[in-house]
């Protein structure tokens, strides 16, 4: 039986997400799957040498590496690690490249690309990282033509359902794929996300099957990586984070700063509270 493989946009801090989408995969798919968190990849990534050509984030680039990771054959899934999976991966897995090399999905014709979720054709992607790179350096592309316009594939077509990332939206029996996009509301983060009980519900079904572990958790509140509440929401089988009382949210996340967040200049943190812009931060 051929076995789905699938790859993840993820740093270790993102571990407990990426675990979460992992199970979620595995629940409704009935075939072999394969899930990698791209971290583990030994390919290291080279820095651009133009700032503005540098990655949004620490996993921005990783999905440039499947291909080769993959030694250039078969095909490959790519997701990023916001995620939860609720149909069977098989459906997007088995969707026909009609002679394309990458498959993506667009919500209409006049909005961009979303390429959060790719279906890849590895024998035909000759992508290498450094390479790739060298040719951000050389201008040969800029940063928006190669993560908006994925323009290193030459033989792209939108077809991916759009079920297969919506974008936090839920429709039951409809949505195969929900998307936390948002990162200030993503549900291992924030307490204000609507629709986070989904992510609990897998969340809570992983550690009651010992597959993610209230060590792995307390450890990564520890090192600031999701919010110290989660544990009580935990401990306190409260599905629906908005229904934590205030005060416990209060006295348990007070000094939490999302990782990418305290990554930002602190003057750039101040205009973003400023205008309430907390829009603008989303995974790229």
């Amino acid at each position: 039986m051929e076995t789905i493989q699938v790859y993840v946009a993820a740093t270790e801090k993102e571990l407990i997400p990426f675990k979460v989408l992992e199970y979620s995969i595995a629940k409704n798919t009935k075939s072999l799957v394969n899930v990698f968190a791209l971290y583990q990849s030994a390919i290291k990534i080279p820095r651009a040498k133009d700032p503005k050509n540098q990655p949004f984030t620490a996993f921005s680039f990783q999905r440039f590496l499947i291909p080769e990771i993959q030694n250039f054959s078969g095909k490959a899934i790519y997701l990023d690690s916001d995620m939860i999976v609720f149909k069977d991966i098989k459906e997007l897995w088995d969707i026909d490249f009609q002679g394309s090399e990458l498959l993506s999905l667009k919500i209409s014709q006049t909005t961009p690309a979303q390429h959060s979720v790719l279906l890849m054709d590895c024998k035909k992607l000759k992508w290498n990282i450094k390479e790739i790179i060298q040719k951000l350096d050389q201008n040969v592309f800029n940063y928006n033509q190669l993560m908006q316009d994925l323009i290193i594939a030459k033989n792209k077509a939108f077809i991916i359902p759009l079920e297969w990332n919506s974008l936090e939206n839920f429709e039951a029996e409809k949505t195969a794929l929900l998307h936390f996009t948002k990162i200030h509301t993503q549900p291992w983060l924030s307490t204000k996300n609507p629709l986070g009980y989904l992510w609990f519900e897998l969340l809570f079904e992983a550690i009651d099957k010992n597959i993610i572990s209230l060590d792995l958790i307390k450890e990564h509140i520890e090192l600031g990586f999701i919010r110290p509440s989660l544990l009580w929401q935990i401990e306190n089988r409260v599905g629906d984070s908005q229904k934590i009382p205030s005060k416990i949210v209060k006295q348990l996340d007070n000094k939490f700063i999302i990782p990418l967040i305290s990554m930002l200049p602190i003057l750039t943190r101040a205009k973003l509270f400023l205008i309430n812009n907390w829009e603008n931060i989303t995974l790229r």
